[in-house]
């Protein structure tokens, strides 16, 4: 079920880390790298604020950061995720 209520979304915001991270183990087990998978999140994502989080991770792994850190960076995961 996709809570299209802006507040009260946020408050799911692990339950889009889980998507996240299973979109992405789905490409690399298709031999895929993680720059893509991100790539296509970002663009397809159904959530906008989350989306743009994804638009801005995509751009820093571009830019050769690490995509854990990337998406820490992006408050998408918390440190302990990134550890």
């Amino acid at each position: 079920m996709n809570y299209d209520v802006p507040f009260f979304d946020r408050l799911l915001k692990r339950r889009h880390l889980a998507l996240i991270l299973r979109a992405l183990s789905l490409g690399v087990d298709a031999g895929k790298p993680i720059e893509q998978g991100l790539s296509i999140l970002a663009g397809h994502y159904p959530t906008w604020w989350v989306r743009r989080k994804l638009i801005k991770a995509h751009e820093q792994v571009r830019h050769g950061v690490s995509w854990i850190d990337a998406l820490y960076r992006q408050g998408l995961i918390r440190a302990t995720d990134a550890e």
